[in-house]
């Protein structure tokens, strides 16, 4: 990589980061106003009862979002393609739960504490939630749509750039599910120990996105050329299902 290029996706990175510091601090200040510690406490009643609400109002609103983004970042509609899709979603499903246990594991052994606790029905120590059966399939159609749209729009990207666009779009994502999570169902999502984004998300997670998510491009690209790819999106799945559900 040029050090040009790598300064100017520094500074967009920096760029971003900076816009949603001032996004979240807005939010707690403006709309929303209630200390973070008191949240904890409200996130652990009634769940039960909000779940088949919050996932169907979740994966709604944020395919319909991310469609949209993703066609305007692309200049028109996003092609879909059953089979990449089921790709990309079984993909993100599979690595994502596991992914989450491994880091946190991790960051327990090594730091003392996890990075971030769920809130919303949480399993495995609160590494993960049952909510991202659903959470991460939503994500790898964002990727999806995503590589489809920055493949209309430049000829040729690097893999470390796109592992790079995916730990600031991770992080983004993270804020606006908890900031949806929060204004409508009273509750965080997940709730991490760094405070510099108000426990929404933080820049300390942003490293290990970007090695997972250029370990992830690596297996998409590897599975994109195979004719199973519907094969292995469901095994995404299945492994999904079984990690989350075997608590």
């Amino acid at each position: 990589m040029k050090f040009s290029h790598f300064i100017k996706i520094a500074l967009g990175i920096l760029a971003g980061y900076l816009a949603l510091f001032f996004i979240v601090n807005a939010f707690f200040q403006f709309v929303f106003p209630i200390k973070a510690s008191d949240l904890m406490s409200l996130a652990m009643s009634g769940a039960r009862g909000i779940l088949p609400i919050f996932l169907v109002s979740f994966t709604l609103t944020f395919a319909v979002l991310i469609y949209l983004f993703n066609s305007w970042l692309e200049r028109k509609w996003v092609r879909i393609k059953w089979p990449d899709i089921i790709l990309f979603m079984g993909i993100a499903a599979a690595i994502g739960p596991t992914a989450e246990i491994i880091v946190n594991t991790l960051a327990r052994t090594f730091l003392g504490e996890p990075f971030w606790l769920y809130q919303l029905f949480p399993v495995h120590g609160g590494d993960t939630s049952l909510v991202m059966s659903v959470i991460w399939p939503v994500y790898g159609f964002h990727i999806y749509c995503f590589h489809a749209a920055l493949k209309a729009r430049y000829d040729k990207t690097e893999d470390i750039d796109l592992a790079l666009f995916i730990g600031m779009d991770a992080i983004t994502l993270e804020v606006l599910a908890n900031l949806f999570s929060l204004s409508f169902f009273y509750t965080f999502i997940f709730y991490y120990l760094a405070g510099d984004l108000r426990h929404l998300s933080t820049a300390v997670i942003f490293i290990p996105y970007v090695l997972g998510g250029y370990l992830a491009i690596k297996i998409l690209h590897f599975l994109e050329k195979n004719h199973h790819r519907v094969f292995w999106g469901i095994t995404g799945f299945i492994w999904n299902w079984f990690i989350i559900f075997s608590f």
